[in-house]
This record gives C-alpha cells, structure tokens and sequence, in this order.
C-alpha cells in the first residue's frame, strides 16, 4: 500500500474518535474525584538512506502508543497512575520478571505550612529538560528530536518538593537512578549518591509546572513566557556483579549506555559519576488570526570514572505558528558528540556533529481530542552502521546496533530523509 493511501486509512478509522485531551470525569464526590483519559497512535513511516544490501527505502507502519491514564484527587491529595500498552518498549528488568507497561503512579502530598507546594513521592517524570518534559501527546511533531537520545533522563522512582509563588517554580527531587520498573531485589552494594535533581524558573503565563510543560493550543490576549534551568548529578553504586549505570534498563542517554561510552561498563567497575546541566526558555503571543510561539533549550552533560571522562553538548530550537485547526512548525536539533564514544577500539562518531531538521504541519479535530502530523525529519550527518548481508541502520534510532562494531562492521555518516504521518485519538 502507497504511503499516501496508507495515510487516509488511518486518518479515517481514527478521526470518529470523540473526545477531549484531558480526560472525562467518572467519578465525583464531597472529597474526591478521578478523571479517566486515553491516547491512540499510529505512525506511518518512510525513510531513504544509502543501503549496501537491501533497499534504500524503507517503509513501516507502527502502534506507536496506547495509553491509559487516570488522575484526580481525594482530599488535598493529588495522584496520577500512566499505564502503556500497544507497540511502546517493552522493559525486560533482570530476573525475576518484566515490566508490565508501568509508566506513572504517584501521588503529590501537600506541604500546606508552605502554600502551594506538595512533594511528589512514587514513579513519575524526572524534572530535567523542556523536550522531555513535554508530554507527548502535545508534541508539534511525530517525536522528539535527536538531542534527546542525548540527554534523556526518563521516568525513575523517588520524591520531588515542588512548589509555586507567584511566577516562580521550582523542584528538587532525589531519585535513584536505576529508572522505572525495577523489580524488588536484594543483592550486595557499595552505595554512591542517588539522582539529585532540580528545576527552577519563572512561568509568567504559560502555566506550568516542574514536571510537564503545557498544551499550547489556547489563544493567549499578550506575550507569554518560561525560563527554567535544570541540574542533576548522580554517582553510580555497585549493585550485585554490576551498577546502577549498566542495569539501567530504559532511557538511557549516551554518557551511560555501555555501547557509546566505553568506560562506563569497563571492569573491574567502579563508581563513576555524571552530571547534566541545562537551560529552556518557551514564549507565545498572538500575531494576527493566530498564534506564534517558539522554545529554544541547551543541555551539557559529563560523565566521568578511573578510566577516562566523556562528554556530550547539544541543543534544540523550534518555532511554530497556530491558526486552528492548523499549525506549522519547524525544529532544529544538534549533539555535539565526544570523539571517545566508541565500542572497545571503534570509534562511533568522532567529532563531527549530528544535525537534524524538521518541519510540520498538524490538523486538529474534534477540539484538539484527534488530529493527524506530517513532518519531515532531515538528519544531517547520521552515523550509520551496516551489518554484511543485512543492511543499514541509523545509529540516532537503534543506538545500540554499535556492538556490530564488534565483529567489525563499518559506519558512515549519511544525510538521512524520512517522512512521518502520526494520527492520534485521545480523550
């Protein structure tokens, strides 16, 4: 089936789809509520790159998400339970089992001697990074950009005091580290320190929190804007025959996958540290019929054990123009990698940078509940790995295709076009 046809078929099974983003009310009483929400995903994807083996075209069609979601309050107590299903990554935890698509379950306690504030205790959002903060659902794009790979932090276990007075917004939080659905497990440690992380800024309209950056689609009467600055800085422990660092099952950024950094998983080990550091800045205002709005986000991040030191920079700017129900946007994204990536005496990357350019444009339905995204990720300079008889792989998508470096397969960096067509549902 023509990508084109492939993409009317999935616009028309998913536009019926009634309902809102933030979820309907099902329950309601004198002390408590819950709110019950969903997200659907299709992804339609086509990418051209130079292929030795097999086609230089590509085409697939993906469940990207289906997500449950249920929040509300009882009390002063707020919670907030995420649940994944369908095509996302499955987390296959050491033994004694996997993960059941736990992504978010937490409840924010208030700390009332203090006004606005609670701390957050449970698995959630680490809050470090504008992109990843943002949830997905109001992405302008098909995904996030390849800074992300980069700088990802993900979900992980733990307590954040947040709180909020007047435009000023903060959050520290101490986490552990290893991510999100770690199974119960008692084996021998030599303790380092745990994830500590803040965000602070001030929000002078946007409404936001430390924890999730806001859906854009509401018309705003003036100028809008959030800064916020982000730090985390964690020490790995030896947990068992490993670390922390190297049983880390998801979101893992480069300076800790063992398959770029070849410090990290070197034995015999020993407790290692990295630290991020980064700042965002988000505005909108409207101009003529619509609404223009823009974010721009730098990140630095260092790791560092016995044996060497590695480090990684890069950035992201995006700007985009809503006039319901169309939006237009266009991003550009950067990650200056260190030369060292490498697995064993391979090197990855070098120090050429990795470039991406995207445009978009989305169409919303039924009160921003459904709309469909068509953009164009342009990568620039992609390493790409290519295994004998099989074919090519874009390393910025299958970061961990580096061990084939290990039976001495080639890379190259490559100029890679793709074409994506999301629809979502949700409500």
């Amino acid at each position: 089936m023509k990508l084109k046809n492939l993409a009317a078929t999935l616009a028309a099974a998913l536009l019926g789809v009634s309902g809102v983003a933030q979820g309907a009310e099902v329950l309601r009483t004198e002390n408590a509520s819950m709110n019950v929400g969903g997200r659907l995903q299709l992804l339609g994807f086509a990418q051209k790159l130079d292929d030795g083996a097999r086609n230089d075209e590509r085409l697939y069609l993906f469940l990207k998400q289906g997500r449950l979601t249920l929040s509300g309050n009882v009390d002063d107590w707020r919670y907030g339970v995420m649940l994944a299903f369908g095509g996302e990554d499955e987390i296959k935890a050491p033994t004694p089992g996997i993960s059941l698509g736990l992504l978010d379950m937490y409840v924010d306690i208030p700390v009332k001697v203090l006004g606005n504030s609670y701390v957050r205790v449970g698995q959630f959002r680490v809050p470090y990074g504008r992109e990843r903060l943002t949830e997905s659902g109001t992405l302008l794009f098909a995904d996030r950009s390849i800074q992300n790979l980069a700088f990802r932090v993900g979900r992980d276990v733990g307590a954040t005091f947040h709180t909020q007075a007047g435009p000023v917004v903060a959050g520290l939080g101490i986490f552990t580290g290893g991510g999100r659905d770690i199974p119960e497990r008692y084996l021998p440690q030599t303790l380092g320190t745990p994830m500590v992380v803040l965000r602070a800024g001030v929000d002078t309209g946007i409404g936001e929190d430390v924890f999730a950056t806001r859906d854009l689609q509401a018309m705003p009467d003036k100028l809008q804007m959030a800064f916020f600055v982000n730090g985390l800085y964690v020490k790995d422990s030896l947990v068992g025959h490993s670390t922390v660092f190297n049983t880390k099952s998801s979101e893992k950024p480069l300076l800790i996958n063992g398959n770029w950094n070849p410090f990290v998983a070197q034995a015999p080990f020993n407790l290692g540290s990295l630290w991020q550091a980064g700042a965002d800045v988000a505005a909108r205002a409207p101009v003529g019929p619509g609404v223009l709005s823009g974010e721009v986000e730098a990140n630095l991040g260092v790791y560092q054990n016995l044996y060497g030191s590695i480090r990684v920079a890069g950035g992201r700017a995006q700007v985009a123009y809503q006039w319901n129900p169309v939006q237009v946007a266009l991003r550009y994204a950067l990650v200056l990698p260190d030369e060292r990536f490498a697995v064993g005496e391979a090197p990855i990357t070098g120090r050429r940078s990795m470039q991406e350019v995207t445009p978009s444009l989305t169409y919303s339905f039924k009160g921003f509940g459904a709309k469909i995204i068509a953009d164009l990720p342009i990568q620039l300079g992609a390493p790409v790995i290519f295994e004998e008889a099989v074919g090519s792989y874009v390393l910025t998508e299958q970061p961990d295709q580096t061990t084939l470096l290990k039976k001495g397969a080639p890379i190259s960096r490559q100029n890679v076009v793709a074409a994506r067509l999301l629809v979502q549902a949700s409500f």
